[in-house]
């Protein structure tokens, strides 16, 4: 889908806060993060325990919302 609009929204994962653009798309579909701000967050993904490791080490839980996806 087609962006419709980008913002710059404020996030906190685990306990780190960051800034991040994203694009609104006309979809019914989860906050998305790309390859490329994953890489510059450092992370870090294990899905055989559905967690990430982001830059400092810190270890967060990973969801699937399965109201999307069947």
């Amino acid at each position: 889908s087609k962006s419709v609009r980008k913002l710059t929204v404020p996030v906190q994962i685990g306990k780190n806060k960051y800034n991040i653009v994203i694009h609104v798309v006309k979809a019914e579909i989860p906050l998305l993060i790309s390859k490329d701000t994953m890489k510059k967050l450092d992370m870090k993904l294990n899905f055989s325990t559905d967690t990430a490791v982001i830059g400092n080490n810190e270890e967060v839980k990973l969801h699937l919302d399965t109201t999307v996806f069947h």
